[in-house]
């Protein structure tokens, strides 16, 4: 069936749900076989199409004209901008993942991300999986031992096709490497790493880092 036409009937037969699915089809086409007259039919779909395309349009009908008003069902219950039924929007899938954030006294671990995929080419924290222990995954990826520290609030940041969950993991260390440089790695002051080309969730996970050590600095020296 035209769109045009379709818009016509779900309103003025009050058809709710979205034209697409095979069961609103089904009842679309079994309206308009009974409505379909038995000579001029080519006028009459004419007819539809125009109506749908001047009067009966997707948004602001012009229903004060149309000259099925007094029969047209979503007139009658106030829903014609209701119908026909948007297509329902996709779900957004949603992943999640935990960022480390090791930290050795006032400077962080940050990682260069690949040139392709997300963040490309950009610092941030490093990642591992929310199922995995995150001093476990410092020891056994970058040989540190590390003492967790409580776990921040999960920042939430939403990309074009899905979104994603982030858990920050402070880590201390507390077995200071002998050798700080490891390719793809690099250790900064939390302070010049605010201000570094980070992806802006990364960003503000410092930001509510360096603004807890701050306070705790004025506690400690109250």
């Amino acid at each position: 069936l035209d769109g045009n036409v379709k818009r016509v009937f779900a309103r003025h037969f009050l058809i709710e749900g979205w034209t697409g699915t095979p069961t609103i089809q089904k009842h679309l086409w079994s309206i308009a076989e009974r409505e379909n007259p038995a000579s001029d039919a080519i006028a009459y779909t004419q007819g539809l199409m125009d109506l749908g395309a001047t009067l009966c349009k997707r948004s602001k009908p012009t229903c004060e004209s149309c000259p099925l008003q007094s029969t047209c069902l979503a007139f009658a219950k106030h829903k014609t901008h209701l119908l026909p039924t948007p297509k329902p929007k996709k779900p957004i899938p949603k992943k999640e993942t935990t960022m480390l954030i090791i930290r050795m006294g006032d400077e962080v671990l940050l990682e260069k991300r690949p040139q392709k995929g997300i963040w490309a080419g950009l610092w941030s924290l490093p990642e591992t999986s929310v199922t995995d222990i995150a001093s476990e995954v410092a020891k056994e990826k970058f040989g540190l031992i590390t003492e967790p520290d409580e776990t921040l609030a999960i920042i939430h940041h939403a990309f074009t096709h899905y979104k994603l969950a982030i858990t920050p993991q402070p880590l201390q260390v507390i077995n200071p490497p002998k050798q700080k440089e490891m390719a793809g790695y690099l250790w900064m002051n939390i302070d010049h790493a605010i201000g570094a080309a980070l992806p802006t969730p990364v960003r503000n996970i410092l930001l509510i880092l360096n603004s807890q050590l701050t306070t705790e600095k004025r506690i400690s020296f109250g």
